[in-house]
């Protein structure tokens, strides 16, 4: 059985494809995060300006929401705490 993997026609391709390297630098230096992943990332234009968010899994546990407004240099990063439902 011969089995291909292709990019997918149409895919987007970021327009900054550096953004989660620094993201994970950012969590490194300012938070202690290794990070393990990325959850629910996603760019997008508001108002003219690209916008960037992900929420990120640490190595040890604790997850962070980050978001970033072009031309805003550094993201915003706030901690996820527990969740009851």
């Amino acid at each position: 059985m011969l089995v291909t993997v292709a990019p997918l026609a149409g895919r987007a391709q970021s327009s900054d494809p550096d953004w989660l390297d620094r993201l994970s630098r950012q969590l490194a230096a300012e938070r202690g995060c290794a990070v393990e992943y990325y959850v629910n990332i996603g760019e997008s234009e508001l108002a003219g300006r690209r916008t960037f968010h992900a929420r990120a899994q640490c190595t040890d546990g604790r997850q962070f929401d980050a978001s970033l407004i072009e031309p805003a240099a550094s993201f915003s990063l706030s901690e996820c705490g527990v969740q009851l439902c």
